[in-house]
């Protein structure tokens, strides 16, 4: 939950509970949840969040502690959405490919052109800098919608912080 205190005010997080929550989804499912409770603000009642190791849950949200990658669903989801989570694995395409087997429309969010090297790089991002060609590839088309999200203040490295949110439909 401290993970969840520091960043709940984030410009992009109000982007994606508002871009969810009208969406026509009557079933979600949050892959890499890191025990984040946004998804109680998408105004979904059949909710699932999955996660390896952290997931959020409630009387409301089903929890699955997975690896997606060895995960078999038993179902389809109207909606599945995975944010801040491809930039942290060294090959995500096939982790991304299979986020439409899970569900009729995606969501996702990344780092947006963050630097890879120097004193603003996260060290536990694989992916970076991350643009929009490198999105298309990892995901094989180009999205429906998407935004990108510019935080108001600097992040404690004094850099911009900025998210690109992309839906595929």
């Amino acid at each position: 939950m401290i993970y969840w205190n520091r960043r709940k005010k984030m410009k992009y997080y109000k982007e994606i509970i508002k871009i969810a929550s009208n969406m026509d989804a009557s079933s979600i499912i949050d892959i890499g949840n890191g025990g984040c409770p946004y998804v109680s603000e998408f105004g979904v009642s059949d909710v699932t969040t999955l996660d390896y190791a952290n997931v959020y849950s409630n009387d409301y949200t089903k929890s699955i502690v997975v690896d997606f990658m060895e995960w078999n669903p038993s179902r389809r989801y109207d909606l599945a959405c995975c944010f801040q989570v491809l930039e942290h694995i060294k090959d995500p395409k096939p982790f991304a490919q299979k986020l439409f087997e899970v569900a009729d429309t995606i969501m996702i969010s990344v780092p947006y052109k963050w630097p890879n090297t120097g004193p603003y790089s996260e060290p536990t991002h694989c992916q970076d800098p991350i643009d929009e060609d490198k999105i298309f590839l990892w995901m094989g088309k180009n999205p429906s919608f998407s935004i990108i999200a510019t935080e108001n203040v600097r992040n404690r490295k004094k850099s911009i912080s900025k998210r690109w949110i992309g839906v595929y439909s």
